[in-house]
């Protein structure tokens, strides 16, 4: 048995190096550019192998920085009627750079095709480790991917023993952002003050998310981010101890707008 999975784990190594490598990405690969990753799947649900494909400059981390990083392009390619690779849509913006994973180096984990959607993943920083997933699933009656799901990873290595903390935003509350739109959240860092008399914590933007924490009306909150209905960030009591979470937006009042 172990001799088998060994056989498969190298087989489907094999396999992605081929695709990386395959002639039908050659056309789609610009000038100066190379394959960062490839994957094949079925994006738009029709039985056809699709695939995502991410350019990079060669010389990135030589001729980029944090400041002024070198674009890596994103392209998801669809089959046509007869069954060649076309561009369908195109983001220059959405994959991390080489120097935007910090101490850790470069950030970018992954792409994962699944049920007609794709998943790109990220992990980054030093002692604080950080980690996202934007997942995007095909719309048929658009003909484009949406964003329905963002994940937020956390965890602190000096506390090897925690769990890491996960927080997720999902459906209506990423905001219908399609994938040649998508630009990666800025923190949009405020104030807010607890207006409701008792407001709970969430894990994610949903109320079966619900935590046992909550706030009291008065206590200050600070935010990071906003979705249409809630807002993500921390509080830190009296004894310097930091909760953070998601905090329904009707409970809160901004007191720096």
């Amino acid at each position: 048995m172990k001799k088998i999975l060994i056989l498969f784990l190298v087989s489907t190594v094999i396999y992605a190096q081929k695709y990386v490598q395959s002639p039908e990405l050659k056309p789609f690969v610009e000038k100066g550019m190379v394959v960062m990753d490839a994957v094949k799947g079925d994006l738009n649900g029709d039985g056809q192998p699709d695939a995502i494909l991410i350019l990079k400059n060669p010389k990135e981390a030589e001729t980029g920085n944090f400041d002024q990083p070198e674009k890596r392009p994103l392209l998801v390619l669809v089959r046509n009627a007869q069954g060649k690779l076309q561009v369908a849509k195109r983001n220059d913006a959405i994959v991390m750079c080489y120097h935007c994973g910090g101490v850790f180096g470069d950030p970018y984990d992954e792409t994962t095709i699944q049920n007609n959607a794709f998943t790109l993943r990220f992990y980054g920083g030093s002692r604080n480790r950080w980690g996202y997933d934007y997942t995007f699933q095909y719309q048929s009656v658009t003909k484009n991917w949406l964003l329905v799901k963002e994940v937020m990873l956390s965890h602190d290595t000096l506390e090897p023993d925690k769990e890491p903390q996960k927080h997720t935003v999902e459906g209506a509350e990423c905001g219908g952002v399609t994938i040649e739109a998508f630009k990666m959240a800025e923190d949009n860092f405020a104030e807010w003050q607890v207006a409701a008399s008792k407001t709970f914590f969430h894990h994610a933007t949903n109320p079966a998310s619900q935590r046992k924490a909550f706030l009291l009306k008065g206590d200050k909150f600070s935010g990071i981010r906003e979705t249409p209905n809630y807002v993500y960030g921390y509080f830190t009591n009296a004894k310097e101890k930091t909760t953070q979470g998601f905090i329904l937006k009707k409970d809160l009042k901004k007191t720096n707008p």
